[in-house]
């Protein structure tokens, strides 16, 4: 079993927002309605770790609610990681590396391997730090 498939991730998905003082807040009890910012007709917001990722649909399946995934989104950019070309440590500052080595998959210097994306500008999961 891969170390991947044991990792734990907390879900979220948030229905609305509401604001209101907190005088108002403490006075709530048993019963008390909070109008939220959210029609029914909209998308909910799935959260990652407080994190966005996607847009959703709420469904009522029998005694189950669900969601579906509607749209990812693009993860904020302090949360993405940046990959770095790893220079070989015996390299010359001219040198170009092992010239030999084949290029990865995505390098935009070698069109025979182009970026594949299925997202319309949405973060890749390889972009993801959750």
């Amino acid at each position: 079993m891969s170390t991947v498939e044991n990792v734990t991730i907390d879900l979220a998905v948030q229905l609305g927002t509401a604001s209101m003082p907190v005088h108002q807040l403490l006075r709530m009890g048993r019963g008390a309605v909070i109008a939220l910012d959210q029609l029914e007709s909209e998308d909910v917001v799935l959260l990652a770790h407080n994190t966005p990722i996607a847009k959703a649909q709420v469904m009522v399946q029998g005694e189950n609610i669900k969601v579906t995934i509607t749209r990812m989104l693009p993860l904020p950019a302090e949360r993405r990681r940046t990959a770095k070309p790893a220079i070989p440590a015996d390299a010359d500052a001219g040198s170009q590396g092992d010239m030999d080595a084949p290029a990865a998959a995505g390098d935009p210097e070698n069109p025979a391997n182009p970026v594949e994306s299925a997202t319309d500008g949405a973060a890749t999961p390889d972009d993801r730090t959750v």
